[in-house]
């Protein structure tokens, strides 16, 4: 995005209460009449995960910031796709494994097992190809049991209070999007009304 164009959209005067800045920017290119591309660029990004503790708070940060922004923000159509594409896909592995505890069978069982097996071959494929194997493949076992708890994530998402910890800042999300902290890593005073995450 060049500068110029970005001045033209007035900048980012006004997303700051915004919590996903990112899709902010999205939004508002879109509204000033410019087309989106994906390309093809990736960036180093590492997250550590040390305990259940740690990969809980995670999961529900990643599933509730898109609910109060993302799919908050979009109607008709491109809510649709968001949920089709997005919550679908997630779905599909639980979906599979309540009914080959309904109906056991081979071919039920078959349906799992190919699954979590396409899950499994995508994530050693895309951890060689794109990460580096820096996940490490000994681990790799793990890939299926998490598509098998993902709906329960998304759920307690769903259900669950609207915070989340972001680096030790524990964030209370508003409908649409906005947020504001109830408490600063920094410091243990009151709650206060904040600009940026």
């Amino acid at each position: 995005l060049r500068r110029e164009a970005l001045d033209r959209m007035g900048g980012f005067r006004g997303l700051e209460p915004i919590l996903a800045d990112d899709f902010a920017i999205a939004r508002r290119v879109r509204e000033s009449g410019y087309r989106l591309a994906q390309s093809r660029l990736r960036h180093a990004i590492r997250t550590h995960v040390r305990s259940f503790r740690e990969y809980r708070r995670l999961l529900g940060r990643w599933m509730t910031f898109p609910r109060e922004t993302v799919v908050g923000a979009l109607r008709g159509p491109e809510r649709a796709r968001v949920i089709v594409f997005g919550l679908v896909p997630v779905l599909v592995p639980a979906l599979l494994l309540v009914l080959v505890i309904a109906r056991p069978g081979a071919v039920t069982a078959a349906l799992l097992a190919a699954c979590l097996l396409q899950h499994w071959i995508a994530f050693v494929h895309f951890n060689a190809a794109f990460l580096k194997g820096a996940s490490p493949l000994a681990r790799s076992w793990m890939v299926p049991l998490v598509q098998l708890l993902l709906p329960l994530h998304v759920a307690a998402a769903m259900l669950g209070r609207q915070e989340v910890d972001w680096r030790g800042n524990i964030i209370r999300i508003e409908r649409g999007g906005k947020f504001h902290y109830l408490r600063r890593r920094a410091s243990s005073d009151a709650p206060e009304k904040a600009s940026t995450p």
